[in-house]
């Protein structure tokens, strides 16, 4: 069975390589596990917005804060 980015960021850190929009290659430490961050949310009106098909929302172990990806842009994960 192969394990897909959202199911790795659930369980755990994972280290992903992607492509940004400007074509550069970024790597990052990143989790959606919420017991491995805190973070205080902040939304407008109190309303949790709706994750966008074919982008994954998650937290940068590094810089302490959420950051998109886009599942297309995965070079590798693990």
């Amino acid at each position: 069975m192969k394990i897909t980015l959202r199911d790795a960021l659930a369980q755990g850190e994972v280290n992903v390589k992607f492509r940004k929009i400007d074509g550069t290659v970024r790597d990052m430490r990143a989790t959606t596990n919420g017991s491995l961050f805190t973070y205080e949310f902040r939304t407008a009106g109190g309303a949790a917005r709706p994750e966008p098909a074919g982008l994954i929302r998650a937290f940068h172990l590094d810089k302490g804060e959420f950051r998109s990806i886009r599942e297309d842009s995965v070079i590798s994960f693990g």
